[in-house]
């Protein structure tokens, strides 16, 4: 049989990320005819249902894989993994389950050596995720929905509408697989595939996805940069200057970097962008405002440890094989050992060359949220603020003397 497809198929090798189910078969079936030869499916076990389940959809996938002459990838992710991925980033099942999908499909195109990733996202898919941003108050830019292309992803189908591919299907005689998890409500795009897209006509179906196309042609930012490190620093002139739109775009993107778990409102959004100085907190995240820089920080936990010890803090490290003119000396026989390493908190001092100065007002200063501090039982050895924005200061006991040499990174 052939399939009426009039869209585009990438040139080049091409795996399929193949659930089993109907679209995803469709896509399989599309690619037998389309691209014979530079294709592969992939299918991803996220072992998140029943034994018995899987097994008979792994059992169906292989069979028709092998009638469409198409070899078959089986991923098995590690137990637990999905619940694990969604505890420790504070998001739902479905998203943790699909971050590791794609990570599993991308791992495997390169180790195949493949050019692309084809998914079977249809018009459906698209209305759906219009619905879903319109619901939550997303900026205008996140209605232009699902990409057709993003990096090595290809979505061939993003036009095709649900029922031309459940009609071809049914045609060319294939059976699909069902997933059990679709059709539970708690996932808001099961409730909204359930509960509002039966209502809605095909033309307004035609019409979401148009939508979504519209504003897929105002994704044009402009360049705002910003660097990454232990917080994320976006240029202040180039911010201002930009549209909202672009201004929008640079901040949820930095919320999303630093692991936000909350929803950002448009209204935090645009509250950021309407400031000129200070700063303010956003759930974990603090936000302040630089002559430059607009600073993004987050959260930094209390804690203290021995120096020498590893840090319960996830990429920071305190070394002595960093040598600049900015790198403190400190020498070890001064030292009123134990050394601690630690978070500062309000009432700490130091004893500077200038004098006695508060930590944090030299942080306020800085226009920083903390600092680290190096403490011994005599006080407090060394202020390290450099990897934060701020700068490393040591006690005035210290100067002038040689010894190791110290800094804190973000590795």
């Amino acid at each position: 049989m052939n399939v009426s497809f009039n869209g585009q198929i990438p040139e080049g090798r091409i795996i399929a990320a193949f659930s089993g189910g109907e679209d995803s078969l469709y896509l399989l079936l599309l690619l037998s005819m389309k691209a014979p030869g530079r294709v592969a499916a992939a299918y991803v076990n996220h072992g998140i249902r029943t034994d018995d389940e899987l097994e008979r959809e792994i059992a169906l996938n292989k069979a028709n894989a092998e009638h469409l002459g198409i070899p078959l990838h089986i991923i098995t992710l590690e137990r637990d993994a999905v619940s694990s991925l969604a505890e420790s980033k504070g998001i739902g099942t479905e998203a943790a389950a699909r971050e590791l999908r794609y990570n599993a499909l991308e791992s495997l195109r390169k180790q195949l050596g493949y050019d692309w990733i084809a998914t079977a996202h249809h018009r459906e898919d698209q209305a759906e995720t219009v619905i879903m941003r319109l619901m939550s108050g997303a900026p205008l830019w996140a209605l232009s929905g699902i990409q057709r292309q993003d990096g090595f992803i290809f979505r061939p189908l993003l036009d095709v509408p649900k029922a031309v591919i459940s009609a071809e299907l049914r045609n060319a005689g294939l059976e699909h697989s069902e997933d059990s998890t679709n059709s539970d409500t708690a996932y808001l795009r099961n409730r909204i595939r359930k509960n509002i897209l039966p209502y809605i006509s095909e033309e307004a179906k035609e019409r979401l996805s148009s939508i979504a196309l519209k504003c897929q042609a105002l994704r044009v930012y402009e360049d705002i940069p910003a660097k990454e490190g232990f917080y994320i620093s976006i240029d202040r002139k180039a911010f201002e200057s930009a549209s909202m739109m672009s201004k929008e775009r640079v901040l949820f993107d930095a919320f999303d970097k630093m692991g936000f778990n909350g929803r950002v409102s448009r209204r935090t959004i645009r509250d950021i962008a309407d400031m000129h100085g200070g700063h303010m907190d956003i759930g974990p995240v603090s936000v302040y405002f630089t002559k430059d820089e607009i600073r993004m920080y987050p959260e930094l936990p209390d804690f203290a440890a021995l120096c020498g010890d590893p840090f319960p803090i996830n990429g920071l490290r305190l070394v002595s094989d960093l040598q600049d003119d900015k790198t403190l000396m400190i020498d070890p026989g001064i030292i009123a050992p134990p050394l601690i390493v630690r978070k500062s908190r309000e009432g700490d001092w130091i004893e500077l060359r200038e004098g006695r100065k508060k930590v944090k007002a030299m942080e306020k200063d800085w226009r920083i949220p903390y600092s680290v501090i190096l403490e011994d039982r005599s006080g407090i050895v060394a202020v390290l603020a450099r990897v934060f924005g701020g700068s490393d200061r040591l006690a005035r006991r210290f100067l002038g003397h040689s010894g190791i040499l110290y800094a804190l990174v973000n590795s």
